[in-house]
């Protein structure tokens, strides 16, 4: 009886959380979303894990290379269509030759997004967004008898425009087309580095939406 009990009350919970679980206010929203180009190794991808090998020139030996993207987001709407939330970049890239060289490079990013949804039909809802994100990325050279490691600000910004397509109530596939720009930077006492990348290009994501009933 107690099992049945609290089945009922999960299911319960459950169906509070997914029912008018869109674009209202006071909803939450959760997902994984990708980057429009935020160039180096950590590439456009939505989330990757990979392993391969590559080979730099006809005689030299293959590296092997794991490769982990992983972008999440979370937001609220602090009105109804309008949600306001933070993104994570997560970048990880390692090689390793047979002669013991190692070269390996770490992405990590956060800042802010906002996004605004206009519904067409109850299963396709225009959006526009804009976003930001500030950290660190750091590379590791290590070529057995001497290493070298750097560590660089990183600053991207962008923002587009596109289409949210609602699988179920509480799911949505999100596809926008847009623009965005990385900085890396390096300040040293002998010098400063600094790189600018700029694309076109889609940005594609998955959204879940969760909220109370009122």
């Amino acid at each position: 009886m107690k099992k049945i009990i609290l089945s009922v009350f999960v299911l319960s919970l459950l169906f509070t959380w997914t029912v008018n679980a869109q674009t209202e206010k006071g909803n939450f929203l959760f997902g994984v979303s990708s980057t429009i180009n935020t160039g180096g190794d950590l590439g456009s991808q939505l989330l990757g894990l990979g392993f391969g090998s590559t080979k730099y020139g006809e005689d030299s030996d293959p590296y092997k290379y794991t490769a982990f993207n992983f972008l999440p987001r979370a937001g609220f709407f602090a009105i109804d269509n309008l949600a306001f939330g933070l993104d994570i970049i997560v970048g990880i890239w390692s090689e390793k030759g047979d002669n013991d060289e190692k070269y390996s490079s770490s992405t990590l990013a956060a800042g802010p997004f906002v996004r605004y949804y206009y519904p067409f039909s109850d299963k396709i809802y225009g959006i526009g967004e804009f976003s930001t994100a500030f950290g660190i990325c750091n590379e590791l050279d290590d070529y057995g008898t001497s290493e070298f490691e750097e560590k660089y600000g990183l600053w991207t910004i962008g923002g587009g425009a596109g289409a949210a397509f609602f699988l179920c109530p509480c799911i949505s596939l999100d596809m926008l087309a847009g623009y965005s720009r990385t900085v890396w930077n390096e300040k040293d006492v002998e010098y400063e580095y600094k790189e600018t990348s700029g694309a076109f290009g889609i940005r594609i994501g998955v959204s879940i939406y969760l909220g109370l009933t009122k």
